[in-house]
């Protein structure tokens, strides 16, 4: 629908003199109708990233969680922290936060805890 001083397009189209131009028609539907695929994607794909390590700090914090599921999230998290700002550069952030969820949660097992320490502090 063109917006063009407020005209509807059935209305637009059919008056001998335009209100919009070509281009500003063609810029419009162009607007409209064809998104950025890659920028859609990229989009997409860090909300969903950013969902996987919610999830996986909230195994790690959970209460009632086996060791061996929180361990098993830890690992997870520290694989992310490893490759997540690329080879070979270790992602702060990232550590960061899972210190954080790990020092002021109260359900971490105390192998979580000693994990967390020993795997990031030797590569911080």
């Amino acid at each position: 629908m063109c917006t063009c001083s407020g005209v509807k397009a059935s209305t637009h189209h059919r008056a001998r003199a335009p209100l919009c131009s070509t281009q500003q028609l063609t810029h419009l539907h162009q607007a409209h109708v064809t998104p950025d695929v890659p920028d859609v994607y990229r989009q997409w794909l860090r909300r969903q990233h950013a969902a996987y390590i919610s999830a996986l700090l909230g195994l790690i914090t959970g209460r009632g969680l086996s060791a061996g599921v929180q361990t098993a999230a830890t690992a997870a998290v520290m694989e992310a922290v490893r490759s997540e700002a690329g080879v070979g550069v270790f992602a702060n952030d990232l550590y960061a936060r899972l210190l954080a969820a790990v020092a002021t949660a109260e359900g971490v097992t105390p192998e979580v805890g000693g994990g967390v320490c020993s795997q990031g502090f030797g590569r911080a």
